[in-house]
């Protein structure tokens, strides 16, 4: 006889593993966004964060993580997923929250944020909010719950890029050579 439950798990655990992987590629390819940080030709700015960037602008989804990790263990007598499924499911979420502490690299340019790996282009984007000197939030169009994306940096770094996101919103972009 089939077990469902333990198929669900299978393909739960497929699932958080190969997030965990394709979030892995991400970050390893957006190592080449920036290769230099600072001005870019097109007036842009780009710049890299460190652990303690990422650990403020990662908080809440780090704390999620951790609940996420710890809660099975707790309804463990309830459910009966299996040490093997506790395990491998603890370990993913656990790597996922080490690779969000990974540093970072980020680039604003007239028509795009790289953030993530991604390539995000400001059509996509709304509201910018900045409660913390290291931390901006803009929230992406049409993600509903998951709209929130926040960025992470230094004051300096960040003060550059809230002034290039606020000019790319407004259609106000002004390049190196057009002042």
């Amino acid at each position: 006889m089939v077990d469902a439950q333990a198929i669900i798990q299978t393909f739960i655990l497929i699932i958080a593993w190969g997030v965990l992987i394709i979030d892995a590629i991400r970050l390893q390819s957006q190592q080449k966004v920036a290769e230099n940080v600072g001005l870019l030709n097109d007036g842009g700015w780009a710049w890299r964060t460190t652990w303690q960037h990422e650990f403020i602008r990662r908080g809440p989804d780090l704390i999620t993580c951790g609940f996420m990790a710890i809660l099975p263990w707790l309804f463990r007598s309830l459910t009966d997923p299996g040490w093997t499924i506790l395990i491998l499911w603890s370990t993913a979420l656990v790597s996922f929250a080490l690779l969000m502490l990974l540093p970072r690299r980020y680039a604003v340019t007239r028509t795009t944020l790289f953030a993530d790996g991604w390539g995000i282009d400001w059509e996509r984007l709304g509201s910018l909010r900045r409660r913390h000197p290291d931390r901006i939030v803009l929230q992406r169009k049409g993600w509903w719950l998951f709209a929130p994306l926040a960025l992470g940096g230094s004051k300096e770094d960040l003060d550059e890029v809230e002034k290039r996101i606020i000019a790319a919103f407004g259609d106000m972009w002004v390049a190196e050579g057009d002042e």
